[in-house]
């Protein structure tokens, strides 16, 4: 059987990448799939209590900055003109519950600040 021609590969980014480049196709392929786990082990109870509580922390704050983008968004397609202190401000609340009274608000505001008086 006719061995397969080998798939190009981008360029090495890195020392360890280069290493990889190096390897015959088995191995690199070895040592791809022992670092694409894509979970973690959490055994102890100390450690599943703040893992979850990390996790929790990092999603409402994803929540959060996704929230805070949308009412950016909302503004400026609605052709407002959106300053850095009402960016920041905007930016720099983590209250849900705000945010969204803020989105409803941008759907109908005159002006980008109009939506703090909601």
């Amino acid at each position: 059987m006719p061995a397969r021609p080998a798939k190009a590969r981008p360029p090495a980014r890195g020392p360890c990448e280069y290493g990889h480049r190096l390897a015959p196709p088995q191995v690199d392929r070895t040592l791809e799939g022992g670092t694409t786990s894509g979970t973690w082990p959490v055994y102890s109870p100390f450690a599943k209590e703040h893992y979850s509580k990390g996790y929790a922390a990092g999603l409402a704050e994803a929540r959060a900055e996704a929230r805070a983008a949308a009412i950016v968004d909302v503004l400026l397609a609605r052709g407002l003109t959106v300053d850095h202190a009402v960016r920041a401000r905007i930016a720099a609340c983590s209250d849900i519950g705000l945010l969204r009274t803020w989105f409803l608000a941008a759907v109908n505001a005159e002006r980008a600040e109009d939506i703090f008086e909601a």
